[in-house]
């Protein structure tokens, strides 16, 4: 084997390892959102008032729950909440 030869050789192992690390960390990305919509749905089972209690609204919820597996719902989530006039950032009022 010529090394003009073994060196294409070479770079096709690099370029192939390459994009199935890519591939893998994608696919790991995805799994790990799927995981956090998972979750985030799973809190639209408390109570309107325990969830206004904690500064989340159901409706963002369901955003978060609906974005593409490419967005992390988590922090699309905790950003949002984050956000001028949301929710967590309106005071509560005296409690007794």
């Amino acid at each position: 084997m010529t090394s003009i030869t073994a060196q294409v050789l070479g770079n096709l192992v690099q370029t192939g390892m390459s994009a199935m690390l890519r591939w893998h960390d994608t696919l790991r990305r995805f799994i790990r959102n799927w995981d956090e919509q998972s979750a985030i749905a799973q809190l639209q089972n408390i109570n309107d008032r325990l969830l206004r209690d904690a500064g989340i609204e159901r409706c963002d919820l369901e955003w978060a729950t609906r974005l593409p597996l490419s967005v992390s719902s988590k922090d699309a989530l905790t950003s949002r909440l984050r956000r001028p006039g949301a929710a967590i950032n309106q005071p509560t009022g005296e409690r007794s």
